[in-house]
């Protein structure tokens, strides 16, 4: 079983700031959502736990691990989207700075991405090999996956193949908010990793 929880609030979040790639620390709030999350979490009996390299993420996996004195795992695949020239701007300052990109709604395009940002579909090429490798090794335990929001969408279209491009970009996880999958076959599914579904 994979479970996915999204890292605790900080003030990008609370400021409604695009964050990326940016390394921006939980705040009080986040740090309490990920306090108030470790009860569900030791529920769940995680065997591993693999985490994003960003602060707030892993701040959030850290109060898990210290709980529960099991094994954590910084895997750069479920890094947060790039989201290159919007990073650390509010959506009116992206609107006000980049007007022709933003009118085109750029972040919900599966193939394009702010300048020098990444595309979903980039995203989902990392975060679905990531899964892979964790579906092919350890089919039987229980594993937590603490990410970023945008990776969560990712992961939802890897367990849920015949989900549609529109359907990705309204999948959406709160802060300390736990999610569980049971594990697919790869052969069976047709993700948004490929041409034909996009």
């Amino acid at each position: 079983m994979i479970h996915v929880i999204r890292h605790g609030e900080t003030d990008f979040n609370l400021q409604g700031r695009y964050q990326g790639r940016l390394d921006v620390r939980l705040n009080v709030t986040g740090r309490r959502q990920a306090e108030a999350a470790a009860a569900k979490v030791a529920a769940l009996a995680p065997e591993l736990i693999v985490c994003s390299p960003l602060k707030r993420v892993t701040e959030t996996a850290r109060v898990f691990v210290d709980r529960l004195r099991i094994e954590l795992t910084i895997d750069a695949r479920f890094i947060e989207r790039s989201l290159g020239a919007y990073e650390g701007l509010t959506k009116e300052e992206a609107a006000a700075r980049y007007p022709a990109i933003y009118a085109r709604n750029i972040t919900r395009l599966f193939d394009e991405a702010p300048p020098d940002g990444e595309t979903p579909r980039e995203v989902c090429a990392r975060v679905y090999e990531a899964l892979d490798e964790l579906m092919s090794s350890r089919e039987n335990r229980s594993i937590l996956i603490v990410t970023h929001g945008f990776v969560a969408k990712a992961i939802a279209a890897y367990f849920n193949p015949e989900r549609a491009v529109e359907d990705f970009f309204e999948h959406s996880l709160c802060g300390g908010e736990i999610v569980s999958y049971h594990p697919v076959n790869r052969a069976e599914r047709s993700g948004l990793d490929r041409k034909d579904k996009a």
